[in-house]
């Protein structure tokens, strides 16, 4: 008879896949068998071999502490990814490089879906304007991944390029990809704050290599905001920058609940990965199903006390109030 342990791993496997037949092949090519050796398996007419299950489970990414390690008390044990600082970005560009590969496996997904919460702009939408990428990218540069040795004593975008020219490509291609994948995206009044402050910070300890810079980098701001609010307008990620029309976007006003960064990652709606900053923007990432159900039913819950911007009084007031974070005296 199968045990738990082989209805868990099956099932976490079987999640992955979007078929018994695409499961069943899959097996046959990773454990070298026959079709019919893999559904005797499958079926617990035949065991698997412990080094089968740990193949299965390393393919699938199977966390096999939920199995083995028992939750105590209020508390469920989740599994989470997290980059020890030996594994995090060596380079801006290396950064970059994550995402673009994330997002490649994501639009592979049948029915794929983004729900991003967050008290910042998401940086998909940052992408698209070169000085404000770079300035996101010196920061955390310096800052949270502890690589200002690379780096010059000042900002200058210029020699930033100069430095790491696969930026410019990446950032578009991250742009364009977010643009393909429908979702959600939950905003707060609060977006443009951090990005302001740290412009003022730079400004006033002398660290950009030019005084116009930090009016620049507002102005790229300014028209990012415009962008966003004629998405919001218009229920999708289409831009003036792209030839081709965007996936459906719901843009919401989050007034009640205080989040960092949540993303969720969806299949035909149904929830498969988190990622949330611990130290942005740095994540962690779990693939529990309990946690992901979790993560949804908190989605769901500032859905309904939010404000969707396809409503243009509230679309209006929201980036109303934003500009005047930049521009003194927007009316």
């Amino acid at each position: 008879m199968a045990s738990e342990f082989h209805h868990y791993i099956l099932d976490r496997a079987q999640k992955a896949c979007s078929s018994n037949m695409l499961l069943a092949d899959e097996l046959m090519t990773l454990l070298n068998q026959s079709k019919a050796n893999i559904y005797k398996k499958m079926q617990g007419k035949t065991p698997f071999s412990m080094e089968e299950y740990l193949a299965i489970s390393r393919k699938y990414d199977i966390s096999l502490d939920a199995i083995i390690h028992k939750s105590q008390g209020e508390f469920q044990k989740v599994t989470f990814d997290y980059s020890l600082p030996e594994h995090q970005p060596q380079s801006p560009d290396g950064f970059l490089e994550k995402i673009f590969l994330d997002l490649q496996r994501i639009i592979q997904i049948p029915l794929a879906s983004i729900s991003y919460a967050s008290n910042e702009v998401p940086i998909f939408h940052s992408l698209r304007y070169p000085t404000l990428t770079a300035f996101k990218l010196y920061v955390w540069a310096r800052t949270n991944w502890l690589i200002s040795d690379q780096l010059s004593p000042t900002f200058d975008p210029d020699r930033f390029y100069q430095t790491w020219p696969a930026v410019e490509t990446l950032r578009n291609d991250i742009s364009d990809l977010y643009r393909q994948i429908p979702g959600k995206e939950f905003w707060s009044r609060t977006v443009v704050d951090n990005i302001l402050n740290q412009i003022k910070y730079y400004e006033n300890c002398g660290f950009f290599i030019h005084p116009s810079l930090p009016q620049g980098l507002r102005t790229e701001l300014g028209q990012m905001l415009e962008e966003c609010a004629q998405m919001g307008a218009m229920n999708s990620k289409t831009t003036s920058f792209g030839s081709t029309s965007g996936a459906k976007l719901d843009l919401y006003l989050n007034e009640i609940a205080y989040t960092n960064n949540i993303i969720m990652i969806y299949r035909d709606e149904i929830p498969l990965i988190v990622y949330s900053t611990m130290d942005n923007p740095n994540f962690l990432r779990s693939q529990d199903p309990v946690f992901c159900q979790r993560m949804n039913g908190w989605i769901k819950q500032i859905e309904t006390c939010s404000f969707h911007t396809g409503n243009e009084l509230h679309r209006l007031n929201l980036f109303r109030d934003l500009n005047r974070k930049i521009i003194p005296g927007f009316l």
